[in-house]
């Protein structure tokens, strides 16, 4: 009510700390919904997985991480097999793959490519965002999945430590495993390995 309040008011300087007062109010208040949803058992108990498009997944997180990722002028692309699927919960699985963009879109510099890429194994598949950033130092690759962690790069990002953790949990979830490794030439690779069903 806050932030449509403040878009009604006319352009002042007073409408502006409103505006970004709200919206400073609304990251905390999704961080606590995202933190209760890693507690008390909600992930197992709601994530059902069944035989789904690996495209459409990528069609539903992707949406989110448009607009800051126009801001800064990188480049989205999808490389996914025509067909691809997997078993896995869409619902919670975009929300993971969505915190891998996020993640990546925040990190990655500007005039620079983000990939979401996958590929079929004989009893999986592997979705990977790639990205063009700074990458992680070896030493921290552990502990990025670990709730509230912050790297030591990372300070002045916004954020609070939980997207990798909520992303990890709704993939084991489903019986399905998470995780990230610096590429060759700088940015970064993660990966969630899903049931080919």
């Amino acid at each position: 009510a806050a932030r449509m309040y403040a878009e009604l008011l006319p352009p002042s300087a007073e409408s502006a700390a409103i505006a970004q007062q709200a919206s400073k109010l609304q990251f905390l208040l999704d961080a606590l919904v995202k933190l209760s949803r890693c507690e008390g058992g909600l992930i197992e108990e709601n994530v059902h997985p069944s035989m789904e498009s690996v495209k459409t997944l990528a069609a539903q997180a992707l949406p989110a991480v448009v607009p800051e990722a126009g801001r800064k002028s990188i480049v989205l692309s999808v490389e996914i097999p025509e067909g691809l699927t997997a078993l896995f919960d869409l619902r919670w699985t975009a929300e993971a793959l969505g915190a891998l963009l996020d993640n990546s879109v925040k990190y990655a510099p500007e005039n620079s490519k983000i990939t979401v890429a996958a590929q079929r194994y004989e009893a999986y598949i592997r979705l990977d965002v790639l990205d063009e950033g700074p990458g992680i130092p070896e030493e921290e690759l552990p502990e990025i999945w670990k709730r509230f962690y912050r790297g030591k790069t990372t300070r002045d990002a916004s954020g609070v430590g939980i997207g990798l953790t909520l992303c990890r949990m709704i993939v084991q979830a489903q019986n399905g495993r998470a995780l990230c490794e610096n590429r060759e030439g700088g940015g970064c690779r993660f990966s969630i390995f899903l049931p080919a069903g």
